[in-house]
C-alpha cells in the first residue's frame, strides 16, 4: 500500500504501476480529537509562520453547518457540512467522492454500476491535490436523487473527482450559481444553475458564479428568507432545520485521523492478536515490544509480507489461550519518528521506553531543524504524540519542539537531492577527497540555510583552501606571535567585530553562511600578520567561531595553540569597547551618487563634514562651481550634496 504522497498522476511515484484504490480495514490514531489544541496551541511555539500556515490549511477548521439529505431509494440520511448555508435553496444536483461508502451501494443498484465501479476506481486512484486543481471536470450520473430538507427537491445524485473525502462528509450540496467549481460541472453537464444570493444592486453576473461574496448581499428565490441578508439567512436557515431535525450549526475540518497501517516488513509491529472468540486482543504490556520475525521474502504478494511468516503469525490468544493470530500490518514509520528523540534521552532502559523525570528533565526540545516537507506529516504526528503522550502520564509537556528552523534542500542540476530520483552524491568519496570538515563547511556556506542551494564540486574546492590557509595562519601563528602580547589595535578590533557578528548570525539570525564568512574575513586580516601582538587571541577566536562547523580541525589547531579540549571551553566574548571606533569612513554624495570615500575622526561635527566634503578634489570636480542647495547628513555614514 502506497500512502497518498507516494502516487503521481494515478501511478506509484517509483515504479510507475497505476495505483488503485481499495477498501482496506485499517488501524487509526484519533489526531481529529486533537484538532483544535493542534490549532489553539500554536501561539507557545516558536515556528515559521510559514510553517503553522501549512498546519492551519491541513487541519482546515471551517464554521458552518451540518445538513440532512435524505436518498429515498436507500433508505439513508446523508449529512453534508457547509459554510454558506444561505445558498440551500441554489442546490441543483448533489455529488459524493468516489471514494464515499455510497458508492458501491448506488452501484449495486443501479443499472449504470459497472460505469461508476470503474470510474470511482480511477478517479478514487488521483492524489486530491490533482483533483481539485483539475481545470476538466469529471463525473457520472448515478441515477438516483437526494431530498434537500428545505424545499423537498430532488437532486440528482453524481459521483465527481472534484469531490474529496477529506474535507466536510465527502459529499457537498452543489450550487452551481454560486460555487465556481460547481458552476464549471454544471456548465459541461448541462445542470440548471439558480441564482438565491445578490448583490445589493440584484445584479447578478453575466457569466459564471457569483462568488464574490459582500457584507450587504441579500438572499432571493429562497421562500420565505428571500430578503435577508445573508449570514441572518444563513442562521434562520440552520435554525429552521435544526428544528425540523434535519441540520444544525458545527464545525469541519480538513484533517482527518491518522490511518497507520502499513503492508510492510519494515515498521513496528502492530501489538494485537485476533481471536475469533474474544475478538482484538492487545498484546500483554509483559511481552513488549513484539519483534519482527526473520523472513526471506520482503516482497508483498496480494498481502502483508508478515502474513507469510506462519508459525510467527499463530500465537495463542492472550484473553482466552485458544488460537490466535498477529496483526500482518506494520506501523508507518512516521510513528517512530513522532517520538523516537524521548528515547534519546533515556536510551539504556531496559524496563520502559523512557523514565518520564529524566525525559521532563531535557524535554520539550529547544529547537528542531527540518525540511518544510515534514509540515503536515511528521511536524504534525509529533505535535499530536506528545498531547496524547500527556493526556496519559508519560511525558510533562504538550509541545514536543519550541523552535523549528526549517532548513532548504541541496540540489543538483536544479532538482533535490533524492534516493528516489538517482540524484544523491554521497558523503563517504567527497570526505576522503576533502575532508569532512571541508565538506560540511561548503554544505553551510553554499548559501541561507533555510533556501534551497544549487551544489557545485568547484564550490568545495574553494573551501578546501580556505581550510589549509587557516591551518597554515594559525601554525605560524604558534610559532611567531608572542603568547602575552597586548591585545589591541587593529587585528584585536577585528576579532572582537569577528565574534560579535558571528555570535549575532548563529544565535539571533540563524544565518550560517554569514557567520563562515565573518571568519573568512578575520583570516584576511591575520594571515599576513601572524607576528602581531594580538595575532594569538585572533587565531583563538577564529578556532573557537568556527568550531561549530568544522570541530576536527578546530580541535587540532587549539591545540597547536597550546590549548585542550576546546569543546569544553565557553563560547568567544566581545568587549563592546572595541566595537567603538576613533573613525568611520565618509562617503560622499553628489545628487545621490558615490563621488569619494575617505576616514575622518568619529566626533566631528556635521558642519565640518558637510566642508570635508565639499573640499574633496574628487567632489569638486562634481560640483564644476555650482552651488550646493541642501546637504544632508547620515550620522557615521554619508554627506549627499544636492547642487
Amino acid at each position: 500500500m502506497l500512502a497518498n504522497e507516494q502516487v503521481r498522476e494515478g501511478h506509484c511515484e517509483y515504479c510507475g504501476t497505476e495505483v488503485e484504490a481499495r477498501m482496506m480495514e485499517q488501524w487509526f490514531f484519533r489526531t481529529t480529537a486533537y484538532a483544535d489544541e493542534l490549532l489553539d496551541s500554536m501561539g507557545e511555539i516558536k515556528w515559521p509562520e510559514r510553517i503553522l500556515a501549512m498546519q492551519r490549511h491541513w487541519i482546515g477548521r471551517s464554521h458552518g453547518a451540518e445538513i440532512v439529505f435524505r436518498i429515498d431509494e436507500l433508505a439513508v440520511d446523508v449529512p453534508v457540512f457547509t459554510t454558506r448555508a444561505d445558498t440551500l435553496f441554489g442546490a441543483t444536483f448533489f455529488v459524493i467522492a468516489p471514494e464515499h461508502p455510497l458508492v458501491e451501494q448506488l452501484a449495486e443498484r443501479s443499472p449504470r454500476g459497472d460505469e461508476i465501479r470503474a470510474y470511482a476506481k480511477v478517479a478514487g486512484a488521483k492524489r486530491g491535490e490533482e483533483r481539485a486543481a483539475a481545470v476538466e471536470k469529471t463525473g457520472v450520473d448515478t441515477g438516483f436523487h437526494a431530498t434537500n430538507p428545505v424545499n423537498g427537491e430532488r437532486l440528482p445524485i453524481w459521483v465527481a473527482d472534484y469531490v474529496l473525502m477529506e474535507y466536510g462528509t465527502g459529499a457537498v450540496m452543489a450550487v452551481p450559481a454560486h460555487d465556481e467549481r460547481d458552476y464549471e460541472f454544471a456548465r459541461k453537464f448541462g445542470l440548471p444553475v439558480r441564482t438565491v444570493v445578490a448583490s445589493a444592486d440584484g445584479e447578478p453576473p453575466e457569466e459564471g458564479a457569483y462568488s464574490a461574496h459582500t457584507d450587504d448581499e441579500r438572499l432571493v428565490n429562497s421562500d420565505r428568507f428571500s430578503g435577508l441578508s445573508a449570514p441572518e439567512g444563513a442562521n434562520a436557515i440552520v435554525e429552521w432545520l435544526e428544528g425540523q431535525g434535519k441540520g444544525k450549526p458545527a464545525v469541519s475540518y480538513r484533517l482527518r485521523d491518522w490511518g497507520f497501517s502499513r503492508q510492510r516488513y519494515w515498521g513496528c509491529p502492530i501489538p494485537v492478536v485476533y481471536c475469533d472468540a474474544c475478538g482484538i486482543v492487545p498484546v500483554p504490556e509483559s511481552e513488549l515490544p513484539v519483534l519482527l520475525p526473520e523472513i526471506d521474502d520482503y516482497r508483498p504478494h496480494g498481502e502483508a509480507p508478515l502474513a507469510q511468516a506462519v508459525d510467527w503469525m499463530r500465537v495463542p490468544c492472550p484473553g482466552c489461550g485458544g488460537e490466535g493470530r498477529r496483526e500482518a500490518d506494520t506501523m508507518d514509520t512516521f510513528v517512530d519518528s513522532s517520538w523516537y528523540f524521548l528515547r534519546y534521552c533515556d536510551p539504556r532502559n531496559d524496563e520502559a521506553p523512557f523514565d518520564r523525570e529524566i525525559v521532563d528533565y531535557w524535554c520539550p526540545v529547544d529547537q528542531y531543524t527540518g525540511g518544510v516537507d515534514h509540515a503536515v506529516m511528521h511536524l504534525i504526528y509529533a505535535r499530536f504524540f506528545m498531547k496524547a503522550l500527556n493526556d496519559i502520564g508519560l511525558v510533562g509537556f504538550r509541545e514536543p519542539f519550541r523552535k523549528f528552523f526549517a532548513n532548504g534542500w541541496v540540489q543538483l542540476g536544479g532538482s533535490k537531492m533524492s534516493k528516489s530520483k538517482g540524484n544523491v552524491l554521497g558523503p563517504d568519496e567527497l570526505i576522503d577527497m576533502y575532508g569532512a570538515d571541508a565538506l560540511r563547511l561548503y554544505m553551510l556556506f553554499i548559501g541561507p540555510a533555510d533556501q534551497d542551494m544549487e551544489w557545485t564540486e568547484s564550490g568545495i574546492e574553494g573551501m578546501t583552501r580556505f581550510v589549509r590557509r587557516l591551518w597554515r595562519a594559525v601554525g605560524e601563528v604558534a610559532e611567531r606571535a608572542p603568547a602575552d602580547g597586548p591585545i589591541g589595535g587593529p587585528l584585536a578590533r577585528k576579532a572582537h567585530e569577528t565574534i560579535a557578528r558571528v555570535t549575532d548570525d548563529i544565535g539571533r539570525r540563524e544565518s550560517f553562511n554569514t557567520a563562515i564568512a565573518a571568519v573568512m574575513e578575520l583570516l584576511n586580516e591575520l594571515a599576513p600578520r601572524t607576528d602581531d601582538p594580538a595575532a594569538r587571541f585572533a587565531a583563538e577566536s577564529a578556532v573557537g567561531l568556527i568550531q561549530p562547523y568544522a570541530p576536527h580541525l578546530a580541535e587540532e589547531l587549539w591545540a597547536t595553540l597550546g590549548h585542550e579540549r576546546l569543546w569544553e571551553q565557553p563560547w568567544p566574548v566581545h568587549d563592546p569597547a572595541m566595537l567603538v571606533h576613533d573613525t568611520f569612513e565618509l562617503v560622499v554624495q553628489v545628487n545621490g551618487k558615490v563621488r569619494d570615500r575617505f576616514e575622518v575622526p568619529a566626533d566631528t561635527p556635521e558642519n565640518e563634514l558637510i566642508e570635508r566634503a565639499k573640499a574633496s578634489p574628487r567632489v569638486q570636480a562634481h560640483l564644476d562651481g555650482k552651488t550646493v542647495r541642501k546637504a544632508i547628513v547620515v550620522p557615521r555614514k554619508l554627506v549627499n550634496l544636492v547642487v
